[in-house]
């Protein structure tokens, strides 16, 4: 299994050599403006076929559990080793499979031109990109290996959730992809490169797209990154030397857009298409697939039944693929001066950012698979009197501790705030306006999480320092309802919410409700808090107050920097 130096095996290269390169002859013509999207959509029976033979392998996954299915295919590519092999020895910026795919695009094909080179001008633009490991990657690529150099650019790495219908993944992202080519075709300039991400080639669409495209640009070449996941349709179109299209015939590919009926007419017509293009496509697709399947069967033949040959066959797989990649792609660390986002700490939704992409146990990201407890019996309220000031706490050596706050705003925690808001509820302690006393921040915390507290989502609480009982015993509390619990420096992330648990751990909330309004009626304002909410031994017995301290240890530094 182990390679020659220089000489990789053919285990090894056959990961780093799925490309297909279009050759372009000069029957691949455009029609008139006038003839653009005035076509009824087409199929081509061939490619329905080979999309079925496709859906038919990847139908089997449905007997499997998601989450065991995913460990299995994890452990099985070898390419997943390399994220975390860049991170520790380069220390470079957002390393996340986004930013190996990207690195090995660049690294791979001449998308930043000869004539970038020698003009040093910088005209990138990255669509569907947050939270920005395409500009980290481009970055540490120009940096380390062609300094000073700027680039005429566009990438569109954007898809959407298909889970809901897998087998008709790219009839569901074709509008995503008309829309970034469009940009793209819009605001290149001539000899620009492009970027953009897109699944399989049946349907119409893409292959008109592809058309496009291979009229465009002088060469067209498909691509699947060794770090794309094997068993996925994921590949990316790598388009080289841009010449611009007509204003005309711009407008009149922009028309579906305009009047919102894309889906009702195809790009071109089958008698538009250039019969040597659909036969390279075709092959082009069958390449493709063929690779997939046979990655998805192997997937399947080994699931639960992984002999001791064949983890070590993996071992030392996982290690070769690595070392090649780190050699082919020459990969160099970058200076702190040189990065995107400088200085010695980065704000928390930056490591958000990066956990949500890599999912990766490190020394700064632990996660803790929450236990059965009987939630029924677990609350133990306590009420004692109203605090103010805290001036000190088992869960951190801080004294004389006060939650003030001003409200403070940064473009990347936005940036990242919107693109996880939709499947996580945020508690941000930089959202809250300014307040007074320990007390008072209790319940505004507490409202916070009876608010957003929901079976539909994931919880994040980021930068809330946890230094009472009622705090830690709040967060311990609504993680019973959570499958799995991360520390990620400043941040907790409770994924995976469980419908019943959620129900159950509901009624408590509701209890600590009642029993604010209680306090709120009682004559005197102000001198009465709930202080304790979770056994402490309970807290103790999980093992959790070790991650506590150092969450907040964290969660002070970024506060006062």
């Amino acid at each position: 299994m182990r390679t020659s130096k220089g000489r990789p095996n053919k285990h090894v290269c056959k990961y780093f050599n799925r490309k297909f390169e279009f050759k372009k002859d000069t029957s691949w013509n455009l029609p008139a403006s006038k003839d653009v999207y005035k076509e009824s959509k087409f199929i081509i029976p061939e490619f329905q076929r080979l999309k079925d033979g496709l859906n038919e392998v990847k139908a089997q996954l449905n007997e499997f559990d998601i989450a065991e299915w995913s460990n299995h295919t994890k452990y099985r590519d070898p390419s997943t080793s390399i994220i975390s092999a860049i991170k520790h020895t380069f220390k470079a910026e957002l390393v996340t499979q986004a930013w190996c795919k990207f690195y090995e695009c660049v690294s791979e094909f001449p998308i930043v031109s000869k004539n970038a080179i020698e003009q040093g001008q910088l005209n990138s633009v990255h669509i569907c990109e947050a939270p920005g490991a395409f500009i980290c990657a481009l970055n540490h690529y120009i940096k380390t290996q062609i300094p000073e150099v700027q680039v005429q650019l566009v990438t569109a790495d954007g898809s959407i959730d298909c889970m809901c219908n897998p087998g008709d993944q790219e009839r569901l992202v074709e509008y995503l992809h008309y829309c970034e080519a469009m940009i793209a075709l819009h605001i290149l300039e001539t000899g620009g490169s492009l970027v953009i991400k897109i699944f399989t080639m049946f349907e119409e669409s893409t292959i008109c797209l592809m058309y496009l495209l291979n009229y465009c640009f002088e060469k067209v070449k498909i691509f699947k990154p060794c770090t794309s996941k094997s068993g996925n349709s994921e590949l990316y179109v790598i388009c080289l030397n841009y010449t611009p299209m007509s204003d005309t015939f711009m407008s009149a590919l922009l028309v579906p857009y305009i009047e919102g009926k894309f889906k009702e007419k195809s790009m071109f017509s089958m008698d538009h298409i250039s019969p040597s293009f659909l036969e390279q496509i075709n092959a082009c697709a069958l390449f493709f697939m063929d690779k997939q399947i046979r990655v998805i069967n192997e997937n399947i033949k080994y699931f639960r039944n992984v002999c001791y040959e064949q983890k070590r066959w993996i071992t030392n797989l996982t290690s070769n693929v690595v070392d090649y990649f780190l050699n082919k792609y020459r990969i160099f660390p970058l200076s702190n001066e040189d990065k995107i986002v400088t200085g010695s700490k980065v704000h928390a939704m930056y490591h958000m950012a990066e956990f949500f992409l890599t999912k990766e146990e490190s020394a700064y990201c632990t996660k803790i698979n929450i236990d059965e407890v009987d939630i029924s019996s677990i609350l133990d309220v306590q009420i004692g009197k109203y605090v103010v000031n805290l001036y000190h706490s088992k869960y951190h050596t801080t004294t004389n501790y006060s939650y003030n706050q001003n409200k403070i705003n940064k473009d990347l925690y936005n940036v990242v705030r919107s693109m996880l808001s939709n499947r996580s509820s945020i508690i941000a302690f930089s959202d809250f306006d300014q307040f007074y006393g320990v007390s008072k921040f209790h319940r505004i915390f507490f409202l916070e999480i009876y608010q957003n507290f929901t079976h539909q989502k994931n919880m994040l609480i980021v930068g809330v320092p946890l230094l009472t009982n009622f705090l830690v015993g709040l967060v311990f509390l609504i993680s019973l309802a959570f499958k799995h619990m991360w520390f990620l420096n400043n941040m907790i992330v409770l994924e995976t919410p469980q419908k019943s648990k959620v129900s159950d751990v509901r009624k408590h909330l509701d209890v600590i409700y009642k029993m604010y309004e209680d306090i709120d009626k009682m004559p005197e304002i102000f001198t009465k808090d709930i202080l304790h909410l979770i056994p402490f031994e309970c807290i103790y017995n999980k093992k959790i107050i070790k991650l506590i301290s150092q969450y907040n240890e964290c969660t002070l530094k970024y506060r006062s920097t």
